[in-house]
């Protein structure tokens, strides 16, 4: 299964590995208000042949959701551009209320309550199906993403070093490496998934509102409201240009 591109799909990253990814209101009348859109120990989403073509079209101005467009999801990204995100409202389950549904026309679905050891989790992007370990694993692997389409997913352990064990080390062929203790501002952050570097906005040289915030995924820029904006408008997400497409990886 070839990977056309690979993005990580949420803009920030936390910075424990692997952890819940938030992206925030912008708008001045809204509460600021975390939206959940990962599961546990996955950040990122896999263009797998061409299926999830958002790397092209996931770039401009970031709008949020505000009153008319409904009470259920207030706060929530809304577009990226010409991309759209839709979100699971009242009406679905309710462990999936305010999960992401929807980007562009790539459908999100996850597992519900008669998968108990993955409930909540996702379950498919697009056509591809996502897995997670469970009871019938080993108990160290309990929880943790087991396999994106036919791609097996293997993690660092006690051999790799202390600071990466239990961190993804590939999905397929493609590698993650993370950053060490000779990079303190970003130890224990993603440094590249593949060929595909990632970046985040320096202490002392950007802005106190975006420090260690995400600042590039290959070619991709991603631009936040600093502290020229309003003040409940800094940190967020304002923008994102160029493309996250790299070279072409073989899974």
């Amino acid at each position: 299964m070839k990977l056309k591109s690979l993005f990580l799909l949420l803009i920030l990253l936390c910075p424990a590995p692997f952890c819940k990814a938030q992206i925030f209101s912008g708008g001045q009348q809204l509460s600021t208000k975390p939206i959940d859109v990962t599961n546990e120990q996955i950040m990122l989403f896999l263009f797998l042949n061409g299926n999830i073509p958002i790397d092209n079209n996931l770039n401009g101005k970031a709008l949020y959701r505000d009153q008319f467009d409904g009470f259920d999801n207030t706060g929530k990204l809304k577009s990226i551009g010409n991309t759209t995100f839709t979100y699971y409202d009242r009406f679905s389950w309710e462990e999936n209320f305010g999960k992401i549904k929807s980007i562009g026309q790539i459908q999100f679905t996850y597992y519900d309550r008669f998968d108990m050891d993955n409930i909540g989790k996702l379950k498919t992007v697009g056509g591809i199906q996502i897995s997670w370990y469970d009871r019938f694993d080993r108990t160290e692997l309990l929880g943790k993403l087991k396999s994106v389409g036919d791609m097996p997913v293997t993690y660092y352990d006690a051999l790799d070093g202390r600071e990466n064990t239990g961190r993804i080390r590939s999905i397929g062929n493609t590698v993650f490496t993370y950053y060490g203790r000779f990079n303190n501002d970003y130890i224990g952050k993603l440094k590249s998934i593949g060929s595909n570097l990632i970046t985040y906005y320096y202490n002392g040289t950007d802005s106190n509102a975006i420090y260690s915030k995400l600042r590039s995924i290959g070619g991709a820029r991603i631009i936040y409201f600093d502290e020229y904006d309003a003040d409940e408008s800094q940190g967020k997400i304002k923008a994102i240009t160029g493309s996250f497409t790299g070279p072409e990886s073989q899974f």
